[in-house]
């Protein structure tokens, strides 16, 4: 496990599937207060799509992702303790490059 400073962000092991991935987001997101709403993606290949999930009131959420240095992951952000050092945000890699991430989101947008 690894955490980078500037962003306070906790990258754990490098998992094989994207399903390992997914799951392991799903145990950290945890309880979120009932029903979930979907997480548009902001850049690159997730702009405008379904990229996860994200708690009703907004504080909790997962992400599908790909950058360049860390590959294709899940990412979790939970913001309940606030925002900046309180939240919490963990990245758990999986196997695949962008063309994976790719073919996931077209999966996630059916």
């Amino acid at each position: 496990m690894a955490v980078t400073e500037a962003t306070r962000e906790v990258v754990l092991e490098k998992v094989a599937t994207f399903e390992q991935a997914r799951n392991k987001a799903l145990e950290l997101f945890g309880e979120h207060g009932g029903k979930t709403l979907s997480n548009y993606g902001r850049l690159h290949a997730g702009k405008d799509k379904i990229v996860g999930r994200m708690s009703s009131n907004k504080k909790k959420r997962w992400r599908l992702d790909y950058d360049p240095e860390k590959g294709p992951h899940v990412q979790v952000e939970d913001f309940t303790k606030g925002k900046g050092l309180p939240a919490s945000n963990i990245v758990i890699p999986f196997e695949g490059s962008e063309e994976t991430v790719k073919a996931l989101l077209k999966h996630l947008n059916k």
